[in-house]
């Protein structure tokens, strides 16, 4: 038989001896228990020793907070500077001429979006440059006619010609509505309200719609294409008509132009619209991982 001896008496336990096996006949106490009191410090050692300590979570949450205070400054800069137009000096000169309209040859045709069979009457060729002053937001709770399945896509408000000569246009507050264009500006500024146009863009190619929802306020563009009437085939009493001139206000005013191309002549403030978008993704990050700190902190594991 196996000799034990008592860690807590060292009384040598006797083949004779009476009282259960993991019981010290001598003591009374059980043989294993020093060893697992020993066990349970150790492991608590060990996870003391692999757990951070406070000092770092501290340390850590203070660089977070601030990159969080860098990022929340530079964010309303950055939605600032991003929408200001560009100089009079940045503008280029192609965007001094009038919109190019000639006689069409296009005939009457109609194309499908969403399921929506729509009617196409081209009225003329067109051909526009202009400096993108403001579009409606068709992503917006204030847009309740504009959305993925609307045929219609973003409303561009464009001015040109002598607009764009002098800095004028600087002190005009530019605004879009779901299909109007608004304008405000104090008594001095000179602006010529036939050089201003809001343009309602449809197309027929996937291509052209995602071109035309990455312009941005500031953009030059060039887009070309036909001023057109067109309407749901299956409301066929109503018309949604373009303008055909440049001079006309009011209802009625716009032009509807179905694109089949367009371009960004010079983007409008980029490395604003850049640090826009890191800035409101380092505000994200940095509250996420500040969460996921605190979670940590208080972990049961970490006890």
């Amino acid at each position: 038989m196996l000799k034990i001896t008592c860690p807590h008496c060292n009384f040598q336990r006797q083949a004779n001896d009476e009282g259960p096996r993991w019981q010290c006949p001598n003591c009374g106490k059980a043989y294993n228990k020093q060893n697992e009191d020993d066990g349970i410090r150790l492991r608590r050692d060990r996870r003391h020793t692999f757990s951070p300590d406070n000092s770092m979570f501290e340390s850590w949450q203070k660089r977070l907070n601030l990159w969080l205070l860098i990022a929340l400054c530079a964010a309303p800069t950055a939605f600032y500077y991003k929408s200001q137009p560009p100089s009079v000096a940045d503008i280029d000169q192609s965007l001094q001429q009038e919109p190019l309209q000639s006689k069409t040859t296009k005939s009457i045709s109609s194309f499908h979006y969403f399921d929506q069979s729509y009617n196409i009457k081209p009225m003329a060729n067109y051909e526009l440059r202009g400096l993108v002053v403001s579009h409606n937001n068709t992503t917006g709770m204030g847009d309740l006619y504009h959305d993925e399945t609307s045929l219609d896509t973003k409303d561009l408000c464009v001015i040109w010609g002598d607009n764009i000569k002098t800095d004028d246009f600087h002190h005009v507050k530019f605004s879009s509505g779901a299909w109007t264009c608004h304008l405000e500006y104090p008594k001095g500024v000179s602006i010529n309200l036939h050089q201003v146009a809001n343009n309602h863009l449809i197309t027929d190619s996937e291509v052209v719609r995602d071109d035309i929802a990455n312009i941005r306020i500031g953009d030059q563009i060039k887009l070309k294409g036909w001023l057109v009437d067109y309407q749901n085939s299956s409301n066929t009493n109503f018309w949604r008509k373009s303008s055909l001139v440049r001079n006309d206000m009011g209802d009625g005013a716009c032009e509807v132009v179905l694109v089949n191309y367009i371009e960004v002549i010079k983007q409008g403030n980029p490395r604003w619209y850049l640090l826009w978008q890191y800035s409101m993704l380092g505000i994200f990050l940095i509250l996420l991982l500040k969460f996921i700190i605190v979670l940590i902190e208080v972990s049961p594991h970490r006890n």
